[in-house]
């Protein structure tokens, strides 16, 4: 057998060309004066069909090389498609990665309430832009085109006729870049096509912004709106025919009370323990958080604590008259068969009491951590204080709240400067 080698892209062939009109070297029926090969000589004749002579086999080399890196071509390409990632794949192997804690301790997963966003964004990437898509085909262009035009907001699952807004377009963008990072880490793909998208910045909200006012309660209005909680026989009726026990009203009162005089997210104000509440040290200590049906830890992803004022103990202790439901691991605001407050029916009554008392327009449960920020500031308390109150990872968020309403006092300030 005759065989061709040679290097092929570093490497070492040796495809076969063909058995070979050969004999070895010394034999009687070697060819006189015929070419040799290695230990193997011509043999005498014209070689029968099928075997070749050592031209022959000369002239076939080119062919067969060029045969020989179409195969390795055409291998590559089946093994490159056989490792190649389809989106709808690709995007859930992304999503159960980033669920699960990372074994090496490089990251943590996503809280609850994150990982069921993502996974609401995740799946409609898949989708809209194709789940039989490779991964390795998106383009940045297309990415571009779909977050500017193809993107629509959804309502009850029916897509709006209007464009995205920047912040949409920011989250999706999120996503894009969320899912494209891991997918160069598992070789899906050589180019990672968001590094080139817009930043998609929504407008940051300045102190001085006129629109600020709308995102808080001034004291009195917060003071209006409790009383209002309060009333025996409220406007409107939160549940029609039924009128909610006095008990039941100052529980709504104390738990806006806790959002806006402590400074808690609606989820960590339901998911409040009594072994929470330090009534001696004056302290809130929040530790955990209600989102999405799961409790958890709070946004931040760590612990804070809060001091409880004169007026918020009042009301904290007033719910414990109520008996039941008192112990250390029980819930301080209770909701129906003992379980967590709606937070949906909350705001329903919290927004007919402020529409009692004509505060417009009317604040939302999640605002009333605005309020706390916005008073704190207001009262001269000091910025690095208010972050730790309120958790903030970074004093420029905190600083936001500084110029929301004139410091009290500081009038007076500018006047004596002058006097």
């Amino acid at each position: 057998m005759i065989y061709a080698r040679f290097r092929w892209k570093g490497t070492s062939a040796e495809p076969a060309l063909g058995r070979g009109w050969l004999v070895p070297v010394g034999s009687e029926l070697a060819k006189p004066g015929g070419k040799a090969v290695g230990r193997w000589v011509e043999r005498r004749g014209r070689p029968p069909e099928g075997m070749l002579s050592i031209d022959r086999a000369w002239q076939l080399v080119p062919a067969v090389i060029d045969r020989y890196g179409a195969k390795v071509a055409e291998d590559a390409k089946q093994r490159s498609q056989a490792s190649r990632q389809q989106l709808g794949d690709a995007v859930e192997r992304w999503l159960a990665v980033r669920k699960a804690d990372d074994p090496n301790g490089e990251r943590e997963a996503w809280k609850h309430s994150h990982a069921k966003n993502m996974t609401t964004y995740g799946r409609r990437l898949v989708r809209e832009l194709g789940r039989d898509r490779y991964v390795d085909t998106f383009g940045t262009d297309e990415l571009r085109r779909w977050l500017a035009r193809d993107l629509k907001p959804m309502r009850n699952g029916e897509r709006l006729d209007r464009p995205a807004s920047r912040k949409m377009r920011a989250t999706y963008a999120q996503a894009l870049r969320g899912f494209f990072a891991y997918a160069l880490t598992q070789a899906w793909t050589d180019v990672d096509p968001t590094a080139e998208l817009p930043a998609y910045r929504t407008r940051r909200k300045r102190s001085d912004d006129p629109l600020r006012r709308e995102e808080y309660l001034t004291k009195a209005e917060l003071r209006l709106a409790l009383a209002q909680l309060r009333l025996e026989r409220p406007a409107a009726p939160a549940t029609p025919g039924r009128h909610r026990s006095s008990l039941e009203r100052d529980q709504d009162a104390a738990l806006i009370m806790v959002m806006a005089m402590a400074g808690l997210r609606p989820g960590e104000a339901i998911a409040l323990l009594w072994e929470h509440l330090d009534f001696r040290a004056k302290v809130i200590r929040v530790v955990e958080s209600r989102t999405m049906g799961v409790t958890d830890t709070p946004k931040s992803g760590s612990g804070r604590s809060v001091p409880i004022s004169d007026e918020l103990g009042t009301a904290l202790r007033h719910l414990r008259s109520r008996g039941l439901l008192v112990a250390p691991s029980d819930l301080v605001f209770v909701g129906r068969d003992g379980a967590h407050v709606d937070t949906a029916a909350l705001a329903q009554r919290f927004s007919t009491a402020q529409d009692s008392v004509g505060i417009e327009p009317q604040r939302e449960l999640r605002q009333m951590r605005n309020t706390f920020g916005t008073v704190c500031a207001a009262g001269g308390v000091p910025l690095r204080t208010i972050q730790q109150w309120m958790g903030h990872a970074s004093i420029t968020t905190t600083e936001i709240y500084a110029s929301f309403m004139p410091r009290e006092g500081d009038a007076a300030v500018i006047e004596a400067a002058f006097a």
